[in-house]
């Protein structure tokens, strides 16, 4: 990458880099990427975003499907199990009547004993808790509908001592993003990451006003990497990639 482009793009990858939104909850990612509609599409902190979001949902969110390896984190998919064996909360008419009961102090309440019988640390409570969260706003909508605090990333990455919900979006795949939303043509290897790399371009373009359209010949991949998305989209829509 010869230049003045081969210069500028390390410069711009090490902005990118500087920016820290691990404090941020999902919600506030949306918020974020709402603020910044009609920034340049180079703009480092729309990418900053986007990298946050794609570590979370290729990362820990692997935790909620079944078929991972999630090594000793699985004892609290376990765990979580009992409480929706249980559902205590299904006791309550407000779990029938209340659209928001998931996501009020009501719902805590009624798993909290279950979980001070389990004996856990903070960390394990807000992991099974938001196992079971997540596993019964699955039955009402989609993932796109489920806003996780910044204390459940933290947990995972306390007690996923090997790393196996660990995802990192590597430099190579920032530099892509940024050329293609320069509308440089780049050609990857297989299992580079082609379509992690074209999200950062497709949601900084959506951000800056222009329709975007993702055509790619592997269904799976294009899927992934939409849903991984999901969490930040500043409209609310099912999906900014689609």
């Amino acid at each position: 990458m010869p230049g003045a482009r081969g210069r500028r793009l390390p410069v711009v990858v090490r902005r990118i880099r500087r920016y820290d939104f691990s404090t941020h909850s999902d919600g506030q990612l949306r918020s974020t990427l709402q603020r910044l509609k009609g920034r340049h599409e180079l703009a480092p902190e729309v990418f900053a975003v986007v990298d946050e979001a794609v570590r979370r949902r290729l990362g820990a969110w692997r935790l909620f499907d079944i078929g991972n390896d999630k090594g000793a984190l699985r004892r609290y998919e376990d765990l979580a199990g009992q409480i929706i064996d249980t559902s205590p909360y299904r006791d309550r008419i407000e779990f029938y009547s209340v659209p928001d009961f998931l996501d009020g102090d009501a719902f805590d309440q009624t798993i909290a004993p279950m979980l001070r019988d389990m004996s856990l640390d903070s960390d394990e409570r807000t992991i099974v808790k938001a196992v079971v969260y997540v596993a019964e706003k699955r039955r009402m909508g989609q993932d796109s509908d489920i806003l996780l605090p910044a204390e459940f990333y933290e947990a995972v990455a306390a007690k996923d001592r090997d790393g196996l919900l660990s995802f990192l979006v590597s430099d190579e795949q920032l530099t892509v993003g940024l050329l293609l939303s320069e509308k440089v043509v780049v050609e990857m290897n297989a299992g580079e990451g082609k379509t992690i790399a074209a999200s950062f371009s497709a949601v900084a373009q959506a951000l800056s006003g222009r329709p975007v359209h993702v055509i790619t010949a592997n269904e799976y991949l294009a899927a992934r990497d939409r849903d991984s998305l999901r969490s930040t989209n500043p409209w609310g829509y099912p999906s900014v990639l689609s």
